[in-house]
């Protein structure tokens, strides 16, 4: 490890010429560009995109001139709010001029943050009560700071350079938790394309980042800051960081490497030491990639034995176990749907191949846009209970998107083939129905009349009617009394139907979308695998739980145990599904590092990481009704982990005797050295937001 001591080492001071911090003039100034005022937005304001505008790929699109604003703009999908006037957002072309930004801040006593793609929580983003009012704190966006350039085989990036590909959908709906209620969220990003990436740009020198994340949409420094990962233990992108130019809390620029604690500290920091602005990455040779991926029982899975029985697979072929599965030299991503009635485990998993002449590639295809949509809208039904205004603008959405009307065709036809032959089945769902005395008014809602819930085929005659309601709203003939009464029957049959229904969307078997049944891609288009789905149409929360393993401490079997019995419940469809809720539970392995002292990775052993899946149009505040349930099971089973930074957390908490909170507490002396670098180079706390302040117990 590199000087982790509390003496700070030896760095570059870089002294700029001094900048000035007065106003941005409406024109850039090439000479000498300095932080400023903006200009009004109402003067720049754009055009509404036509119709054939707003329906062309967006990775076509010519990316926009630089401009120091962003205007308002009008899109003309409903569920897409408007772009606000960002009146304290900067977009600086300079490091001179982040320096004049930082300096400016910190003179009038202002907070000052840095957004990338937008891909975290956004509290964790943006100064705690951000508003575009011209009197609030700054955010900086690094849209104009994206230069590339080769040293041998390691690349200098500026802090804005997207990972892959930055689709435009993503940045009108921050990650907060009432993002998908708010039509005001704020739109500070723009799109970048494939060929304006990181990874394009080192495809085509013949070199590659050893690892990508599920998705690439990213800034480099983005990634970097909140210590995220790919998929492998093989490789860890952190371990390729060699450098960093670093803006402190003073305005200073500071060039570090291995060695220096402001390095240690910054490289995983958060924005909290200093604003990154560029990144000296090695590099490997450009590979190909090639797998599969298979859907089957989780139990039974022939890929790997998922819960440790030592059994064999079918037909009684050896299977790894799953810290086997884990530690060979391959990317692996699996999906644990774990609802009583379907436990099914999507195992994906590629190796590298060297570059050949005659390769073919079979783009990986996780699910068709329609299928996406279709999801979307079974989500937003089971999560809006009730809630008929938001549930009719979804399908505004839906109608949009599929005019066809396939998609409420096939979640038609899913609950038509629903099977509740077995009595003791029946006789709960019935239960569940009528535990309320209201059950009566949401049934009239729907149009079937309560008394009809008697004899061997209530249910059949219920099926009936919802497949009627779904045919009105087809037609576009439903009212929302009608569609409230929908969204309560579905929620009340969720954990007995969710299992048929999720069988629609994610079949057993090989994944042959592609025509193929395997696929095959270069490195930086095939590992980040869910970059091809829509942020909007399926947005996907989540708390990202690291667990460090060991072969001989059995975290790893202990913590897939605990999780499955917990998600049992007491063993009925309806307690079970209140612990597995709808969607699924994404896991990966990550490779142990210590580069940087708050990399959750950091130590001697690899790490487990359990992402638990919320959808992001729900009604409910998962921070506060579903994740807690996993945090506080495995701190009670005695299973140590770390949280994501960028990822949903606890609400912050106080330090104790230690001076540690449940957050800092598993990096122990290494978070204490953070925090005194921290204080070192922002010593008047420009870049701590309450939010920080709160989660770190500081």
């Amino acid at each position: 490890m590199g000087n982790c001591g509390s003496k700070k080492a030896e760095k570059t001071v870089v002294e700029p010429e001094e900048p000035k911090p007065s106003a941005v003039p409406e024109e850039p100034v090439e000479e000498e560009p300095v932080a400023t005022e903006k200009p009004s937005p109402e003067a720049e304001a754009e055009p509404a995109p036509t119709e054939e505008e707003a329906e062309a790929p967006v990775a076509e699109a010519e990316p926009e001139a630089s401009t120091n604003a962003f205007s308002a703009r009008e899109d003309p999908d409903p569920v897409v709010p408007k772009g606000l006037p960002d009146v304290n957002v900067w977009h600086p072309q300079s490091e001179m001029e982040v320096q004049g930004i930082v300096r400016q801040a910190r003179a009038e006593g202002k907070k000052v943050r840095v957004v990338g793609s937008g891909h975290s929580v956004w509290d964790a983003v943006v100064p705690a009560g951000f508003a575009q009012t011209g009197e609030g704190d700054w955010l900086i966006v690094f849209d104009n700071m994206r230069e590339l350039a080769m040293d041998g085989t390691r690349v200098r990036a500026q802090a804005g350079s997207n990972l892959g590909v930055s689709p435009r959908l993503p940045h009108f709906e921050p990650i907060t938790t009432d993002a998908a209620l708010a039509p005001s969220a704020q739109n500070l990003t723009r799109p970048f394309s494939w060929e304006e990436s990181l990874c394009y740009f080192l495809d085509q020198q013949g070199r590659a980042l050893p690892d990508l994340g599920g998705i690439s949409h990213q800034t480099v420094a983005g990634f970097l800051s909140t210590g995220s990962s790919g998929g492998t233990t093989q490789y860890s992108l952190l371990d390729y960081v060699e450098r960093l130019r670093i803006v402190d809390g003073k305005g200073d620029v500071h060039d570090v490497g291995l060695g220096d604690d402001l390095f240690h500290a910054a490289g995983v920091g958060m924005g909290l030491c200093g604003i990154l602005t560029e990144v000296t990455i090695n590099t490997i040779d450009r590979f190909n990639i090639r797998g599969t991926e298979l859907t089957a029982s989780a139990a039974s899975h022939p890929d790997v034995d998922f819960f440790s029985t030592g059994t064999p697979g079918p037909e009684g072929k050896p299977r790894p176990a799953l810290r086997t599965f884990f530690e060979e030299d391959r990317y692996t991503r699996l999906m644990w749907w774990p609802q009583k009635g379907f436990e099914r485990l999507v195992v994906w998993q590629a190796t590298a191949e060297a570059p050949a002449d005659d390769f073919e590639a079979y783009p990986y295809v996780e699910m068709k846009p329609l299928d996406q949509v279709g999801a979307s809208l079974l989500y937003t039904l089971l999560g809006n209970v009730g809630q008929a205004d938001a549930i009719d603008d979804y399908l505004q959405v839906v109608k949009k998107r599929d005019p066809q009307g396939s998609v409420v065709k096939g979640l038609r036809d899913a609950l038509a083939k629903v099977d509740v032959a077995e009595a003791a089945l029946r006789d709960e769902m019935k239960g569940a129905l009528t535990a309320t005395d209201d059950h009566k008014g949401w049934l009239e809602k729907l149009g079937h009349d309560a008394e009809k819930l008697v004899g061997e085929d209530w249910h059949t005659q219920l099926f009936e009617r919802v497949a009627t309601v779904l045919d009105d709203l087809l037609a576009g003939a439903i009212n929302s009394e009608a569609l409230a009464g929908l969204s309560w029957l579905l929620d009340k049959l969720a954990p007995y139907i969710i299992g048929p229904v999720l069988g629609k969307f994610i079949p057993d078997g090989v994944n042959d979308i592609n025509g193929k049944p395997f696929f095959a891609d270069s490195w930086y288009r095939g590992l980040p695998m869910d970059n091809q789905i829509d942020d909007l149409i399926l947005p996907t929360w989540f708390t990202e739980i690291w667990i460090p393993y060991s072969a001989e401490g059995g975290e790893l079997e202990k913590t897939i145990a605990v999780l499955k019995e917990h998600l049992r419940g007491d063993g009925s469809y309806s307690s079970a599904y209140e612990a597995t809720g709808a969607y699924c539970i994404e896991i990966y392995a990550a490779r142990r590092g210590d580069t940087f002292w708050l990399n959750p990775a950091t130590g001697d052993e690899n790490v487990l990481r359990i992402d638990i899946f919320w959808f992001g149009r729900n009604e409910a505040d998962p921070v506060a009704t579903f994740f807690p349930q996993f945090w506080n099971l495995l701190r009670e089973q005695g299973i140590g982990y770390r949280l994501h930074w960028g990822k949903f957390k606890p609400p912050g908490q106080g330090a104790g005797a230690d001076g540690l909170n449940d957050l800092t507490r598993p990096y122990g002396d290494a978070f204490r050295r953070f925090e005194a670098v921290r204080e070192a180079y922002d010593p008047d706390g420009v870049f701590l937001t309450p939010y920080w302040a709160s989660h770190l117990g500081i």
